[in-house]
């Protein structure tokens, strides 16, 4: 099954903040997730794209299931 979208992550390591930004058609979804100052001798570059990330994927299968509903009614 060929995705549908593109997915970039970015990482920031002086902050401990992660990104994610999905492509999808015309539309881009962004998901950030920043460590909590206490737990910087805890910091994961991979934690934080996983979280970063399904910020990103919620809003865009918020924005789906909003086109589907329209469509619906």
């Amino acid at each position: 099954m060929k995705r549908e979208y593109i997915i970039d992550y970015d990482w920031d390591e002086d902050t401990g903040t992660a990104i994610c930004t999905i492509k999808k058609n015309s539309a881009v979804f962004i998901g950030k997730a920043r460590c909590h100052p206490e737990d910087l001798d805890f910091l994961s570059e991979k934690v934080g794209y996983n979280i970063a990330g399904k910020r990103a994927l919620t809003k865009m299968y918020k924005n789906e299931r909003k086109k589907i509903e329209t469509v619906i009614k």
